[in-house]
């Protein structure tokens, strides 16, 4: 039985799409139906989606919504669009929305914690919800912004070597070197144009080493 809604990202979503066509303002006594439990056995199947409503009949009705399916068209526009700038499916599995996904305040997390002697996890309500930027700042972590230009060419996929050292893809702009600069962080600029090629960049090249940590000894 449903009694809560849209409390994720892509339902908040959904719920901003429904208003924007909801003219006859059914949606309102929708929710209301939802926060008091009346909405029952909610069922998806490929494109359709049914559920059972508790109204004022005495046995429960259906509900059926059946969404319009892409079209070969609409999927080969889709394709265009990741092939010409992949970094929008990035985003969007990251929980932006494409048109606001330069809003660094967008993006929102959640923390599981598990304590000594426990198998399982429990969410954090600390940060729960809380703006990504937020909590990196508490932790006196500097963000650098890094440009759409600079995005599409893979600037955000990069190998940390060290504490501020970095290797990076080559060809990214002035303005983000000098950002780097100015904030003490070392940058290997390594030419990847054939890897970027295939949708990879500088922290994809790590999936085929095998990492040997050397511990050093200690002498009381």
């Amino acid at each position: 039985m449903a009694t809560t809604y849209g409390k994720t990202w892509w339902g908040e979503q959904w719920l901003g799409a429904l208003k924007n066509i909801d003219y006859s303002n059914r949606l309102p006594r929708g929710a209301s139906y939802a926060r008091n439990g009346m909405v029952q056995e909610i069922n998806f199947s490929g494109n359709i989606i049914s559920a059972k409503v508790k109204g004022s009949r005495r046995t429960p009705y259906s509900e059926t919504i059946k969404l319009p399916e892409f079209s070969s068209e609409d999927i080969d526009k889709l394709i265009k669009l990741i092939q010409e700038q992949p970094v929008v499916l990035s985003k969007l599995f990251n929980r932006y929305d494409a048109k606001d996904a330069n809003d660094i305040n967008y993006l929102t997390m959640d923390m599981y914690v598990r304590s000594a002697g426990q198998k399982s996890y429990r969410l954090d309500s600390t940060y729960s919800g809380k703006g990504f930027r937020e909590f990196l700042q508490s932790r006196g972590v500097k963000i650098i912004r890094i440009s759409k230009e600079d995005a599409n060419h893979y600037a955000n996929n990069f190998l940390t070597i060290d504490a501020r050292h970095i290797m990076s893809v080559a060809g990214q702009s002035k303005s983000l070197e000098t950002e780097y600069e100015k904030n003490g962080v070392k940058v290997v600029w390594v030419p990847l144009e054939n890897l970027i090629g295939g949708y990879g960049a500088a922290h994809c090249m790590t999936q085929v080493l095998s990492r040997v940590w050397n511990t050093p000894s200690r002498t009381e």
